[in-house]
């Protein structure tokens, strides 16, 4: 017999009921871990309806495609910055941009910068940009850019705006640019301007 805390006595336990106890525990157990990893995968869908894959590998890396796209952004962001100063020797230039295209934007800030002036977003801007990517090929890419663009030039001193700019003054724009990959980064080596329309039209439109 076994001996309880309470002074009482019990039957000592058989080994075919310790073995039906640990075969209910381990029901349980498995029971259990289901249900948690059900709550996991209702919790990561959620409403939005994203799928998120659960593994030992962590996030689905990103593709080149989408690495080219996201260092050209990055480029756009940086010009734009460095030309609201202007600051041609802005660190975040050579980042994103390389040969002819480094040169050709520090020379164009540089330029703003020896006139006076600088570049500025008006309030409510309609601009937008919409990047296509071509081709990804290695350490190569190219991809165009459609974008509608109502910035303006300033004066440095004042911020006044350096031209007569018609009210709703806007423009698109359709470039090709050249993406190559550097130091395992991707960066903006070349830009070309295909082809300028008043106004949102041409590529902001459907039309080529």
């Amino acid at each position: 017999m076994t001996t309880t805390l309470s002074g009482s006595t019990t039957p000592p336990e058989t080994p075919g009921r310790r073995r039906w106890g640990l075969v209910v525990v381990a029901v349980l157990a498995v029971l259990l871990i289901a249900g948690a990893i059900a709550g996991l995968v209702v919790r990561s869908s959620g409403s939005s309806g994203l799928n998120i894959r659960l593994g030992a590998d962590g996030p689905t890396p990103k593709t080149d495609a989408q690495l080219v796209e996201e260092a050209y952004r990055h480029y756009l962001d940086a010009d734009r910055r460095a030309s609201e100063i202007p600051d041609p020797s802005s660190p975040l230039l050579p980042v994103y941009a390389t040969g002819p295209q480094l040169k050709a934007a520090t020379d164009a800030i540089e330029k703003l910068r020896q006139q006076g002036q600088a570049t500025r977003q008006i309030p409510n801007s309609m601009g937008r940009t919409v990047i296509n990517i071509v081709s990804v090929d290695g350490d190569k890419a190219t991809l165009t850019e459609c974008s509608v663009d109502d910035g303006i030039v300033v004066r440095s001193d004042n911020g006044k705006p350096a031209f007569d700019y018609p009210p709703g003054s806007v423009a698109t724009f359709l470039f090709t640019a050249q993406m190559i990959r550097e130091g395992g980064s991707w960066k903006v080596a070349s830009l070309k301007k295909e082809q300028r329309w008043q106004g949102v039209a041409g590529c902001a439109v459907g039309q080529s």
